[in-house]
């Protein structure tokens, strides 16, 4: 398969190696990351089956994979293999468990302290990184799977009912702080950055309207705003259309972060100049009023039960900066009408 296409379509190839033990456990504590070790209760059949997939799959043919973080990742792979060889047991006993938690929940917790990457996958995540997941999907956290396969039993060569883990040793226990609770949802932070631009664009808007200096401001912000909003609004519709990163189908995001966005980003500096740009005023307002009914919209369906999306924190954002910028285009468009010579001499001859 093309690499350029998969590529565009957003697909990863990773793949599995072998590496010997102790070098693995010497790079993680070098890394100052956790390490535990965990004996399974499998009879020497099982074992020999593991060892001979792991062999099998460590070849050159079958050691790729289309990596998917949260469906088919290392801490998958590995517990799909363990599933195998019990015959299926694993599954069985944690496909129907609840845990009370989301895709979204666990990416929250993991990227809290970086924020532009917090912002960049609250913006990626769609309907489906809402749903509650099974204790068996939440296995795709390496830190979740060993926790959860402490309840997991299994039948030994007699047909008894034992633990699937024999014992637990930490052998490297991090500098680091411990694992924190799952945070909630952080609206009120975007809702401040959001007006904290709208109000920019308000300022730099309005001395525009007032022939004051203000423009470049207003432009700059403008810009940077839709070029970035905009793209990203491009890749979410991306995402669903063109790859199988099923997590961020059918985001309601793209109607705040709408692709008309990247599009207006280019309109902005010639719909502000004083002089011309006639046509580009224009369409920078048809553009403007496009982005703002569509977030109008997007409020609207949060009210509607087929919308469940928790996306509170794009919308905080996003949509006090769509509408003054939708509001200050049309307020250029109008002053610039009133004041271009040519409607004027237009006026006085009809």
């Amino acid at each position: 398969e093309n690499f350029l296409l998969r590529f565009i379509r957003g697909q990863m190839d990773y793949w599995m190696e072998g590496i010997p033990g102790q070098a693995m456990v010497d790079f993680y504590v070098q890394s100052d990351r956790s390490v535990w070790l965990q004996e399974l209760n499998l009879t020497p059949a099982q074992r020999a089956e593991l060892r001979d997939f792991l062999e099998w799959n460590a070849q050159p043919e079958n050691r790729f994979y289309r990596y998917d973080y949260y469906r088919d990742n290392c801490s998958t792979r590995v517990r799909d293999a363990i599933d195998q060889v019990l015959g299926g047991q694993l599954r069985e006993q944690t496909e129907n468990r609840s845990t009370g938690t989301t895709y979204r929940d666990h990416t929250r917790a993991l990227t809290i302290e970086d924020p532009l990457l917090y912002a960049g996958l609250m913006a990626g995540l769609g309907p489906p990184g809402d749903r509650p997941i099974s204790a068996w999907e939440e296995m795709f956290l390496p830190m979740r799977m060993r926790e959860l396969i402490r309840d997991v039993t299994v039948r030994d060569e007699s047909g008894a009912t034992v633990p699937l883990v024999i014992g637990e040793q930490e052998i490297y226990r991090s500098t680091r702080d411990s694992e924190q609770p799952i945070p909630s949802g952080r609206p009120l932070a975007f809702l401040g950055v959001g007006l904290l631009l709208a109000g920019v664009l308000a300022f730099g808007g309005s001395r525009i309207v007032r022939n004051r200096r203000g423009g470049g401001l207003f432009s700059l912000v403008a810009m940077i705003w839709c070029l970035v909003a905009g793209s990203i609004g491009v890749t979410l519709l991306g995402l669903w259309a063109f790859t199988d990163h099923a997590v961020a189908y059918r985001n309601e995001n793209a109607l705040f972060l709408s692709p008309f966005l990247l599009m207006l980003a280019f309109v902005v500096p010639m719909a502000v100049r004083r002089r011309g740009g006639r046509a580009a005023r224009t369409v920078g307002v048809i553009l403007g009023v496009t982005v703002a009914v569509l977030s109008l919209t997007g409020l609207i369906f949060q009210a509607l039960p087929a919308f469940s999306q928790q996306n509170a924190e794009i919308i905080a954002l996003a949509t006090p900066i769509n509408l003054v910028l939708a509001a200050a285009l049309v307020r250029i468009w109008k002053v610039r009408r009133e004041g271009d010579p040519t409607l004027q001499m237009r006026k006085f001859l009809y």
